[in-house]
């Protein structure tokens, strides 16, 4: 992409921090209610996969913890901030910096999703529940909104259904519809869809 001026540049960088923010929004949500997809199936209840309740909400708190550290990088970079050789170019340095520019809402809360995201990346055994994953996206919700990089945090709505086809695909004795993904003030923002069909046995 070429930037034509030093405003379009700007705007360009803070609609693509909120565009990586917005994506991993989404995904954090549809990520949790993965169980819902178990019930659409038919195949069962809902309940939580004891592997994927540990994993899942683990590696979406290391990818927040990659999108703080690249988002202050950026804004560093893009406002011309310099940052003395008495502060590392990491998330803690970065954290260090922007807090003593007062820049900053809540840096010790920062820190504490720094410091969660070294162990679950570098620590073996360290995971996450979903409610710690929640607590965090809150944190850098808050930091990016008062840096000005974020809007209101979207609000949305999980829906999922099955429809039967018929008649079915040609050579199936059944043929059914899925849907799943989120709803934000009655307009569909995310869809995942397939389609199953039943052979006679």
């Amino acid at each position: 992409m070429r930037w034509t001026s030093e405003k379009n540049m700007t705007t360009s960088y803070i609609d693509d921090i909120k565009d990586k923010w917005r994506r991993l929004l989404i995904d954090s949500e549809l990520a949790k209610k993965y169980g819902m997809i178990q019930m659409i199936t038919g195949f069962g209840h809902s309940s939580p996969n004891p592997i994927v309740e540990r994993i899942l909400p683990s590696l979406l708190y290391i990818r927040l913890g990659a999108f703080l550290d690249e988002t202050f990088e950026e804004y560093i970079t893009e406002n011309n901030l310099e940052m003395s050789k008495s502060y590392k170019r990491d998330l803690n340095g970065m954290i260090n910096f922007l807090n003593d520019q007062g820049l900053l809402n809540d840096a010790p809360k920062l820190h504490a999703l720094r410091i969660k995201r070294n162990d679950l990346a570098h620590e073996n055994g360290h995971f996450c529940k979903w409610s710690e994953l929640e607590d965090g996206i809150t944190i850098a919700d808050i930091e990016l909104q008062h840096l000005g990089l974020a809007k209101t945090r979207p609000k949305f709505e999980f829906y999922a259904e099955r429809t039967p086809r018929w008649p079915p695909e040609p050579g199936y004795i059944m043929t059914f519809d899925y849907w799943y993904g989120l709803h934000e003030n009655g307009k569909t923002i995310a869809k995942v869809s397939w389609v199953e069909n039943v052979c006679e046995e």
